[in-house]
């Protein structure tokens, strides 16, 4: 009798160890499945994160290169500023104005008209750029000395 006892408890040990061993399994295997998830979503992720990085440092380059750009038009436009305030110091416009009238406000009337159909250019409300080589030469921009010829007046509808 005492063998079968034994034998029950053997058993029922070994039957024990193989419940635990099979539960042991079956978590671990639960586990790899929800680990194996949790790593493509990682990867998935972490591709995510370097396309967006490789984006921002592309756009950081190009702002770079716009922000260079707009610098250097800054410093044209400040050079142009310059010449004007040299030349309008260097002439005395209410002299001029009070001893030939005729004279300068034909030229102020000139100048006003190119500077109003330069702005009208720039701030064109339908969006539409002029092609390459047909610029309003009276504008200002891309002139050796910031200066344009006033030889004829020309005519602007912004007025």
């Amino acid at each position: 009798m005492l063998k079968i006892y034994m034998l029950l408890i053997v058993l029922g040990l070994l039957g024990g160890v193989g419940y635990v061993a099979y539960y042991y399994y079956k978590d671990t295997q639960e586990r790899i499945g929800i680990l194996t998830q949790n790593n493509a979503k990682l990867e998935e992720a972490t591709k995510l994160q370097e396309e967006t990085i490789n984006t921002m440092i592309e756009d950081r380059q190009k702002f770079e290169e716009i922000n260079r750009e707009l610098q250097k038009e800054l410093q044209t436009a400040e050079r142009y500023g310059d010449q004007l305030r040299a030349t309008l110091q260097k002439h005395n416009l209410t002299h001029l104005a009070n001893k030939k009238p005729g004279l300068i406000e034909k030229r102020m009337q000139n100048a006003t008209n190119r500077l109003w159909d330069c702005l009208a250019d720039l701030t064109n409300p339908n969006g539409v750029q002029l092609e390459a080589g047909t610029q309003n030469s009276n504008c200002n921009k891309d002139s050796k000395n910031g200066s344009s010829s006033s030889s004829a007046p020309k005519a602007s509808s912004t007025k």
